[in-house]
């Protein structure tokens, strides 16, 4: 579960700190969920691998996955005969938790809606300053579009006289 961990860690580190732009944390958000989806269908295999190896670095004995997994005290009126220690694992254990993690983001996401974003931090952050910035900016661009090179070339001489000739 070390996988599911690392991919919603980064998610957990940005929602915890105050300064952190919301709509950096909504994409982390989505981002995330497409991971975990991915594991989910995908990250079995992969994840059992690795599982494996581990095991047999460390010398502890894997469990036989195509046995029958006995659940509760092993009586027999407990246990369902189509239900594999693969099963289990892969179903009951690793879908549950990626499942978990899942909902936890749904909850985060609901959390923000973008009409609260659009209303409240997006609006505190323009300030005057920053809207009258964001005009200049365009209205210089349609200044200079209207602007012929050739013009500033002429005009240049007459506004001071200078050492060296711009023509």
């Amino acid at each position: 579960m070390n996988e599911v961990m690392v991919i919603t860690d980064i998610l957990c580190q940005v929602l915890q700190r105050q300064s952190q732009d919301i709509l950096n944390a909504l994409h982390l958000v989505r981002s995330t969920k497409i991971l975990l989806r991915e594991l989910r269908q995908d990250g079995w295999g992969k994840f059992f691998n690795t599982l494996v190896s581990f095991c047999e670095r460390q010398g502890i004995d894997t469990p036989d996955m195509i046995a029958r997994y006995m659940e509760g005290t092993g009586r027999s009126c407990q246990q369902q005969d189509h239900v594999t220690v693969d099963h289990y694992y892969h179903v009951d254990v690793f879908i549950v938790v990626i499942d978990f993690q899942l909902m936890e983001l749904a909850s985060t996401e609901r959390a923000f809606p973008a009409t609260k974003l659009v209303k409240s931090s997006l609006r505190n952050k323009m300030d005057d300053e920053f809207l009258e910035n964001c005009m200049v900016v365009y209205i210089e661009r349609e200044l200079a579009d209207t602007i012929d090179s050739d013009s500033v070339i002429d005009a240049f001489p007459s506004l001071k006289t200078r050492k060296s000739k711009f023509k």
